[in-house]
């Protein structure tokens, strides 16, 4: 993702996810890729399982960018405020 070769990283982080599904960073990821990929469907699912997994303040930031962008204030709002009720300083 760093080196913003998308395809090798949605690779590697789908064969991350397959081999251990229960790893939230691995969604999470996938989720910014989706992101950046103008793909919000699929982040949304990703970092919701992210979340779902782990309580990941990371994911709830970045979910709640994806709802803004898609115009879903109020999703995203209650996203940006569960990352502030984790983390005041967030």
């Amino acid at each position: 993702m760093l080196k913003n070769d998308t395809l090798k990283a949605m690779n590697y982080l789908s064969q991350a996810i397959k081999e251990y599904p229960d790893y939230y960073k691995s969604h999470y990821n996938r989720g910014l890729l989706f992101a950046r990929m103008n793909q919000p469907q699929n982040a949304l699912k990703d970092l919701t399982v992210a979340i779902n997994q782990k309580k990941y303040i990371k994911a709830y930031t970045a979910r709640a960018a994806v709802y803004y962008q898609l115009n879903d204030i109020n999703n995203a709002l209650m996203d940006a405020n569960k990352a502030l009720a984790i983390d005041k300083e967030n």
